[in-house]
């Protein structure tokens, strides 16, 4: 392991939707269905890889941990890649306002703009469809 490197500010820059190419992709194995898209939480490891499902909240076992998004999909025993954030675009986010939060849903993988019955925090609304 070198020096750790310091950053120029101009070197530092907004990415959109492509989280990954700046490297912080993580391929990991699915212990059951994962969608695109989907929040996934780390619940063991298979080998080398990480094994994540679809996070939900209605339960401590699958709403506490460490979170990511999903970026592909797969079926159980599958590898997908994961990261730890993404910008989500083209959902209906009518009835909230920029800045809102939102939730992570009691449906596995899936957010809501109300809390679930685990209050997680997941992201804001940046746009008003």
């Amino acid at each position: 392991m070198g020096v750790p490197r310091k950053f120029m500010q101009s070197e530092i820059g907004p990415a959109v939707d492509i989280p990954w190419s700046q490297g912080i992709e993580a391929i990991v194995a699915a212990t059951f269905t994962v969608a695109v898209n989907d929040i996934v939480i780390v619940n063991g490891r298979s080998s080398s890889l990480m094994q994540v499902r679809p996070a939900d909240a209605d339960a401590v076992l699958t709403s506490r941990g460490m979170l990511y998004v999903a970026v592909t999909a797969g079926t159980a025993g599958a590898r997908i890649t994961m990261v730890p954030w993404r910008l989500i675009a083209n959902v209906d986010t009518n009835g909230s306002a920029v800045g809102d939060e939102v939730f992570m849903s009691n449906t596995a993988g899936g957010w809501s703009l109300t809390a679930g019955t685990i209050t997680v925090q997941v992201g804001e609304v940046l746009v008003v469809s």
